[in-house]
């Protein structure tokens, strides 16, 4: 399937697709830190949005690193609330 698509495109339709996938990506990490901006300023900060990938790293304020292994169900212990929680304070 996949070779059937390449063949189809070429090298130039490939191209094409990886830019249109770049700049979605990029419009994508530009809104997740907008957002973040907007919604975690205080409560956790960042180092930009990442210059490839697809996840930004959050150190939320007043907590360390999180253990290996560590779930969940171990968050309140942490301070850990869910959205849920701090909405119905």
């Amino acid at each position: 399937m996949v070779a059937e698509l390449l063949a189809a495109w070429g090298p130039e339709g490939w191209a094409a697709h990886l830019a249109r996938l770049r700049d979605l990506y990029r419009h994508k990490a530009r809104v997740l830190e907008a957002a973040m901006a907007k919604h975690l300023a205080g409560l956790a900060s960042w180092r930009g949005v990442p210059g490839a990938g697809m996840f930004a790293w959050l150190q939320f304020a007043g907590l360390g690193p999180v253990a290996e292994g560590e779930n969940a169900e171990a968050a309140p212990a942490r301070g850990m609330r869910a959205r849920h929680e701090l909405r119905d304070r």
